[in-house]
Parts: structure tokens; sequence; C-alpha cells
């Protein structure tokens, strides 16, 4: 992390000495779907220059008003008004159309995407007439098939290889097909206005084929058109997000981001449901490599741990594909981090948040260090000299000291005034051109958040009498004050060697720390009265470094090669975590001390190396088929090691004590049977290493085939694991606990897709793939589960989850920007994965294989312009006059039914049969925004909610513990101010329902998350 910071704060005066104020403007031609190289760009008189061979021109432009004009030759394409603003990116798409004006998108960093208009081709259309002959014979060729570029005219010659068409004046490229014939295209066929153009064409045999016409669309990076027109070209069933679009809903980190999905839902808010499957069947790639956990329990990455300003989007593949991991339930969530700029970028942000209930209010806090805010513990935490060692020091006097210095860090909670949300931004980039046409670029970023949350929640357990009556087993209040701080550090290269050679490098630390203060009031475990108290400061961080690159070997239509070296850590440390209890006495009506105690150090280390190569070969198998032959081999190696390390204070017990300091004080602590003394109550098997080899091959096809393409894949994986658990600081003597798996899995896939016309298109999607167990569950040895606080027992028996998939998803694209999807989808499990309940004294989870389950379910989603609404003949006047053009509706929804099927596994569990934890029977969203012409003014109105889920599995007769339906409303309003600068308002969760989890009737956790109010300020040069 420091040297990243070293280097971030070498390059600020750099950027400080290459600021400039220019705008930057991109121009992107093209003649229907072939760029369109010598274009003139003029902009209010002034020739800038013209386009390259892939129809691209780059410039800086001074800002203000300009009069853009595009020529050809002597021809006119388009003249239009143009608004630059200072620092303004923009990207103006031109696409040529025969017989209508040209189509104008643009996309830009200081406005949404919006449709420009365009005077049309002057003159009145012309017609073209030709005759197509064999020039060996001279007979007329029959059938042939003549096309028009940028038209969707599809022509066929009579049977005196005539044809004849109406086209707009200008010029235009022909292309003719004909079997037993070479293609043949003839560009510049001049038709003229209002009058006829007759050519002549003769065909010869032989093999010269038409080049295929490519449409390559360029977007501002991560924006809105850019993800939708990877997911219309995909040959899987994806949906994507982009930074447009994540900051216009204002989510702060990727999981809060991902819930705006179809079919995606966040628990806990961290962890993300895929298609109501658990977290367990969900794996996250960063720029495509598999990263560590920093979560002792689970093998899944947690996504509130991505700031979401490092991300230029997030795809979300609902179909497998060979060259994914072959670990795929529901779905792969692919995390892309920004990439190098196309100009010169410097800005910084300031935020300040109000949460209701929080800010300005007393919470819960502790004496900690003095360089908490960083989220870095300066020391005040760190385990004493010679308390984390082999032994406890047999000296009494040594182990008086130790205890009394362990103790005098401070175990007391007191009140204080809780302070506001805040949050700090800076980022630098540039890219450096050459003539010789290399370029060199670089995007480096800080960032540092702070936030506050102070709730008080109702909670309850409940048993079951022989009648089905529920009865309370625990009822306690708990009031808990968490504080997280988030900082992160982002640094990204790239040179780029003509257009065929590509290599970047990308190296990146977030971190996330939580301090929590708890205190829970009521009936606990022990069924009495009680108070209990919890100090815990969490730090997780993940560290990456990646290089990679991307060849053309032989141009566009050549040999592809990509490759990735990827180096991550993940690190989980929770020092000097403390609790203690309390038990209510009513001769005094007070709160003494019963003791109970207890402190744990954690620390876990997570790393992963990981290599990949992807080869693809397209080849033209004749006028209308290509086939791209793919290849690929990867290896991934883990290690893990994991420990916690456990102390409490034990011995005489102190009377009449009402709080910890009275306890924990240097006169009750010493050698005397008496006193308290410091011992190790660490369990053997709190610690443990694990290691994973992956090995992995694939090859695919990819057809396509006039309207028709079929994508088949194999991939083939050898897996090899190994959990080893054994006590702390253990002597050989010692066997650990061993659970292994060996595996080598076969996972085919195969895609199909249908154009239905030029807007619309069907895909299906088949597959097998698996889910393996994680480390901790191979071992029989139990363990606490952090996040469910309960026991479990892992199982080396368990075998690895096998799943069928079917897909089936219809889209129509209604432009650039605008969709509507329909889609059903099933899968099947043969050996699911699942915790059930075990008999045992106290709370015990086992982890079984049950014998099936399925999932299956349908999704909607539509993103579109209002545009239309204004136009229905049907409203009023004053309603048709408004700006509907500027209002854009999106929403999703998805319907998903499940089973599960214990089988055998029941172990304690009420029920066999059940929907899977954690699936939603219902997901929806919805948005509103509202986007201004200019770019003055950004508004939208989010609404998330999902149906009632499996939080909890009943046991021994109890009713499963759901989770109610929570909706969701916040509203982001973005305003630009003075030139380079902007405002950007969130309000979240306005409505503030309550969120409620049942069993039965009966109410087991109930609590308000409260309002919220973010305020941010951002300068840009």
């Amino acid at each position: 992390m420091r040297n990243l910071l070293s280097l971030l704060f070498l390059l600020l005066p750099v950027g400080a000495v290459l600021a400039a104020d220019p705008a930057r403007l991109a121009v992107y031609v093209f003649d229907g779907d072939r760029p369109v190289e010598g274009v003139a760009l003029r902009a209010s008189g002034t020739e800038l220059g013209r386009t390259s061979t892939d129809g691209a021109l780059h410039r800086t432009i001074a800002p203000g008003e300009h009069r853009i004009q595009l020529l050809r030759g002597e021809d006119e394409l388009a003249t239009l008004p143009l608004s630059l603003q200072e620092g303004e990116d923009a990207q103006l798409i031109v696409v040529l159309r025969a017989g209508a004006a040209p189509r104008l998108l643009l996309e830009s960093s200081h406005r949404a995407p919006r449709t420009l208009e365009a005077a049309a081709p002057a003159g009145p259309p012309g017609r073209l007439a030709g005759r197509i002959v064999s020039a060996e014979d001279g007979r007329a060729v029959a059938g042939a098939r003549v096309y028009v570029a940028g038209t969707p005219l599809d022509l066929r010659t009579d049977a005196e290889g005539r044809f004849e068409v109406e086209l707009a004046a200008g010029s235009h490229a022909i292309s003719i097909l004909a079997p037993g014939f070479s293609s043949q295209t003839i560009e510049a066929v001049e038709v003229p206005a209002g009058e006829e153009k007759r050519i002549a064409i003769e065909l010869t045999p032989a093999g010269v084929e038409m080049p295929e016409f490519v449409v390559i669309q360029p977007f501002v990076e991560g924006s809105l058109a850019a993800f939708a027109e990877e997911r219309r070209t995909s040959s899987a069933v994806a949906d994507l997000l982009g930074a447009e679009q994540i900051s216009r809903a204002g989510d702060s980190d990727a999981a809060g981001a991902l819930k705006r999905v179809t079919g995606l839902t966040l628990v806990d808010g961290r962890f993300v449901y895929v298609r109501g499957l658990g977290e367990r069947y969900a794996s996250v790639l960063l720029n495509g490599a598999q990263v560590p956990s920093p979560d002792p329990t689970r093998r899944v990455v947690p996504l509130d741990l991505f700031p979401a300003d490092i991300l230029q989007g997030i795809v979300v593949q609902k179909t497998f594909s060979a060259d994914l991991p072959g670990e795929f339930g529901g779905g792969t969530i692919q995390l892309r981090t920004r990439g190098i700029p196309e100009g010169f970028v410097l800005k910084a942000g300031l935020g300040l948040g109000h949460a209701a209930g929080t800010t300005g209010e007393q919470g819960l806090g502790y004496a900690g260090g003095n360089r908490d805010w960083t989220g870095f513990d300066d020391g005040s935490r760190a385990a004493p000299p010679g308390l984390l060692g082999p032994a406890l020091p047999s000296d009494p006097a040594a182990l008086e000291a130790l205890g009394e210095e362990l103790a005098g860090r401070g175990f007391g909670v007191r009140r204080r005034t809780l302070g506001p949300g805040s949050s700090g931004s800076f980022a630098l980039g540039d890219v450096f051109e050459a003539e010789a046409g290399w370029s060199l670029g670089y995007l480096a970023s800080l960032r540092h958040s702070q936030s506050w949350d102070h709730r008080t929640e109702q909670r309850a357990a409940f048993s079951v009498l022989g009648n089905g009556q529920l009865i309370p087993l625990t009822r306690f209040e708990r009031q808990r004050t968490e504080r997280s701080i988030d900082a992160g550090a982002f640094l990204a290269t790239g040179l780029k060697l003509g257009e065929d050679h590509e290599i970047s490098a990308t190296a990146f630390e977030v971190r996330q720390t939580v301090d929590e203060t708890r205190i829970d009031e009521g009936v606990l475990g022990s069924g009495n009265l009680e108070r209990q108290f919890l100090l815990q400061w969490t730090e997780n961080e993940l560290f990456a470094t990646q290089l990679g690159g991307h060849h053309a070997l032989r141009g566009e239509d050549g040999p592809r090669i990509a490759w990735q070296i990827t180096d991550s850590r993940a690190r989980r440390q929770a020092p000097f975590a403390r609790e203690y209890g309390f038990s209510y006495d009513e001769g005094f009506d007070a709160f003494f001390y019963n003791g109970q105690n207890l402190i744990r150090y954690e620390n876990l280390v997570d790393d992963a190396r990981q290599w990949r190569l992807d080869l693809e070969w397209p080849w033209r198998m004749g006028e209308t088929a290509t086939l791209t032959l793919q290849a690929g081999l990867d290896r991934l190696d883990r290690s893990r090691r994991s420990s916690i390390d456990r102390f409490a204070y034990r011995g005489g017990r102190v009377r009449d004590a009402t709080s910890i300091d009275e306890v924990l004080q240097p006169g009750l602590i010493g050698p005397d049977p008496r006193q308290l003394r410091l011992q190790r109550s660490t369990q053997p098997t709190d610690a443990y290493t694990a290691g994973q080899r992956l090995d992995a091959r694939y090859l695919g096809a990819d057809l396509r085939l006039d309207r028709w393409r079929f994508v088949l894949g194999l991939r083939e994986e050898h897996n090899d694991q190994e959990v080893r658990t054994r006590p702390l600081f253990a002597g050989p003597e010692v066997a650990p606990v061993v659970g292994r798996v060996q595996a080598t899995d076969r996972l085919p896939s195969a895609a199909i897709t249908r154009s239905l016309g030029e807007n619309a298109q069907l895909r299906l999607g088949l597959a097998r793939t698996v889910s393996r167990p994680d480390f901790r569950e191979l071992s029989e040895a139990p363990f606490i589960d952090p996040q469910l606080d309960i026991r479990v027992q892992g199982n080396p028996e368990l075998l690895p989850a096998a799943i069928r998939h079917l897909d089936l998803r219809w889209e129509y694209y209604f432009s650039a920007t605008e969709s509507l999807s329909l889609a059903w989808f099933r899968k099947d499990f043969d050996h699911p994965i699942e915790l059930v309940r075990v008999p045992a004294s106290g709370e015990l989870l086992g982890i079984r294989n049950a014998e099936a389950a399925r999932n299956r379910g349908i999704e909607i989603d539509l993103y579109a312009s209002m545009g239309k609404l204004g136009k229905l003949p049907w409203l009023p006047r004053w309603m048709q006059g408004l700006p509907w053009d500027q209002f854009w509706l999106g929403g999703n929804y998805a319907r998903i039914d499940s089973e599960i099927d214990l089988g055998s596994s029941r172990g304690t569990q009420t029920s066999a049969r059940r929907p899977l934890q954690g699936q939603s029977p219902y997901v929806g969203n919805l948005s509103l925004s509202w986007l201004h012409p200019q770019g003055d003014f950004e508004a939208t109105l989010l609404y998330n909610v999902f149906g009632p889920r499996i939080a909890q599995v009943g046991d021994s007769g109890v009713p499963d513990v759901y989770e109610q339906p929570f909706g969701q409303l916040d509203f982001t309003f973005t305003r630009r101010l003075a030139p380079g600068w902007s405002m950007k308002l969130r309000l979240r969760n306005l409505l503030d329902p309550e969120q409620r989890y049942q069993v039965g009737d009966a109410i087991t956790r109930r609590f308000h998350k409260g309002r919220e109010v973010q305020l941010a300020l951002e300068w840009r040069r």
C-alpha cells in the first residue's frame, strides 16, 4: 500500500505540468458497417484532420460553440452545431445511411448519450440499374445477390442478369455474390440526383473473396452504449453494468451496484446471489483472473470490498463458456477495472454524508488508536511480546505482568457522538502518442472514505412444542455501532504498438476496516437476563498485480493471442477482539460480571498466482460464413494460512463488579488462586493450512453462418486441493486432520444465437459445470463460522456438485442504448452441498451432499427512452409537449422457483424438501432517469425489492426463518456547476421500511436501516 501511495504522489507533479484545458473530440465514421477512411473534419471552418483506416480521428479542440462539418471529397456528409466544455471527453459516432440522413450518436463525459440531428443528403434520389454477366462467355448471371453498403437492400438479378433500385444521390459501394463466381466489390459508384446510373458488371470464376463488413462500434469507456453493444454481440447470456450506469445509480461499491442487475439479490450487504443461488454458486473474476478471499470460511470475495470508482464495468455471465472457470452455478461476476484514458485526466472529489439515527447521535465506542481514521491500527491492538508464542510465560511474575499489560489496553465501552460520513478521491492520468504509431498511458487514483452506522435491533429465537406452538428461547435487544473505513490505491499503465499489439499492467490495493462495538441485552443462551459486550476491529485487504497482453499476429484476420499473469494476496486481521458478559441480579436490580470473557487474535493470508494463455484463429469459409477456433491454458495455485488464537482470564470470581474496569485491574490479576490468571483457550481446530492446484485447458469453436451463430466448447480441469487442520504450535507428533479432493472434470458447453432481423435475436445455452467444496468444508474438525456464529463441522467425504444448465433468451434492441429481453432458465443439481443441522450438544451445522436440487425462473429486462410516449395521439396536447425524450425508463423482474431434496442428509432439519436457502421468489428493479440534453442536470429515481427468502433453515420442528420483502427507494441528482465542477446528491432508503425476519408469525429480528444523505463535490480538469 505504501509503495503504491508513494508512486502515485510522484506522478502528481508530472500531471500538474501537463495539465491543459482543451476538450477532446473523437470522431468515428462508418458507411453502414464499414469504417470510412479520409473523411475530413472541420470545426468552425478549420480543418482538423481526416479519419484513419479504422474510420477514427482524435483531436483536442478549444471549448465553446462549434460548427462541425464532415466531408468526403467534395461531398458534405453532415453539418451540426456542437457545444464543448473545458476538459470534456466527447465521441461522435457517424453512421452513413443510403437514402437517409446520417445517424449521429454523441457520447460524452459531461452529458448523457444522445442522438443528434443532421441534414439529409441534398437532392432527390436517383436510380441504379445494371446487368451482370459472365466474363468467360458473356452469359447472363441470374440469381446473383447485389448488396449496397449501408443499406438493408439484398437484391437478386432476374433471368437476364438485370437489377435496378432507387438510391439516394451520392457515392455507393456495390457488392455481388453469385454461386460459381468470385465475389466482387465496386467502390464509388456515383448515383446522380434525379437521374439513372447504368453499370455493366462481369464476374469471373475463381475465388477472390468479398471482404466481410464488420461493425466495430467505438464508445466511451464504461458507457451505456459500449456495454449494450457488448451484450448484443456476446455469444453468452449476459447482463452488463457500465461505469456510467453505476455512477447514475450512485452505488459506492460493486455489491450495491449488482443488486440492480436482473435476477441478482444482495445478502448481508456483501454477497451476491445470482438467480437465487447462494454465494457458493457465484464466482468472481477480476479482469478475467480468480482472486483469493479474505473470508476465512468462504471462497467468494466479499463484493463490498471493491469501490465503484475503480471499475470500468461489471459483466454477469449467466451461461457457461469454456474460457471461464468450471466452478459455475448461478453465473460468473466479472469485475473490470478502469483502463488508460484517451487524454489527460486530473480530478479530485470530496463528500459528506448524514445517516438518520446515526450522525450527531450517541453511539458506542471504546479507546482505540490515534490512527483509526486511516483504517490502519497504530499498534494499540497489537499483541504484547510473549503473548502469541508457543506457550505463555511459565514464570508467575512474567505471566502476571503480561496479563496486566493486556488488561491495560482497555475493555470498557463508552458513549460517543458519531460524526458524519466523509470521502475523498484523487485521480491522475494521461496518454502519450508518438508518430511512429505507439502510445503509452497511465491512470492512477487514491480514495478514502469513512461511514458510521448505529442501529438497535430486536432479536429472538424459538423452539416448538408438541402442539406446534412456538416458544421463545432467546429474546434480546442488540445495540451496535459500526465504523467502516475504506481506502484504496490503483495504478494502470498500458503500451499500445500500432493496432495489433497491446501490453497492460495493473496494480491495486483495496482495504476495508470495520470497527464494531456491540451490546446485547436480554434473555440470551443461558436463559437468564444477561448483558454481553463485543469490541472487534477487522481489517480486510486485497492486493493484486496483473500483467497481460493482446497480440494480432497477422492483422484482423490472423491469429490472436492473449496472455495474463496475476499475483494476488488477500489478508484478514482481527487483532485484540474482546468479549465479556454480565448477568442480572434481581435482588440488587443490577448487572454483575459473570466470569465470561474472551480475547481473540485472528489472522488469515490467502495467496494466489494464476497465468492463462488464450488463442483465437478466425477462418473464412465462403462468402457468408466464418469459423473462429479457440484454445487456452490456465493454471491457478493457491495457498492459505488461517489461525485464531484465543485467551481468557480465569480463576477467582470477582464479585459485585458492575463494569469490566472493576474486574480487569492490577490488584485482581496475579498467581493467587483467588486472582484472575491469563490462560490460552485456543481450540485445536483454530488453525489450518490449505493449498490448491487447478490446471485447465479448453477448446472451442465459434461458427457464424448467415443469421446463425454456434459456439461449442469443452473445458477440462484437474483439481487437487487439500486442507490440513492442526493445533497452533503443535509438534510433529500431532497428526493433522486432512481433507482432500482430487478430480478431473470435463465440462461441455454450447451456445446458439439466431438473428431475427436487424434488431432482434434468440439465444440458447446448454452446459454442465461443477461446484467444489471449500477448504474448511473438507476437514471434519469443527470450526466457528464467523458469519453465522455457529459451530460447523466439515466432511472429508464431500463430493463436488454437478450442475446442468439450460437457458433461453430473446433480445430486441431499439437503438444503441435501448433494449428489451425475455429469458427462461433451468438448473438441475446432483449432490448439491448444503449446511444442515445435526444432533449435538449445542448448535452444530454439518456439511452434507443432498440428493438433488433444481432452480428455474424467468427474467424480463427493459431500458428505453420515453420519447415515443410524446407521440401517442390520445395524450393531451400539454403532455405531448413535454420533453419525453429526456426521460429514460429501466426495469427488470425475475421470478424464480427452486427446491432441494435433502434425502438421507436431512439431519434434524424440519423440512426435507424446501426452497434453496437465500433464494427469493421474485426480484425487481425500477429506475426513472431525467437526462438533460446539454448534460447540465441528471436525476435518477431507483426502486429495488426482493421477495421473502430463507435466512435460516428450520430445525427440530421449528419452521424456516424467512427474511421478509424489503423495498428500497433511492434518488441521485447530479448538477454541473462552473466549468470543471460538478455536484452529486444521493438519497438512500427514502422509505425506510422495517426490515423483518420471521419464523411463522413470530418475529426473530427487526430493525430499520435508516435514511442516508450524501453530498459530493468533484473538480475535473
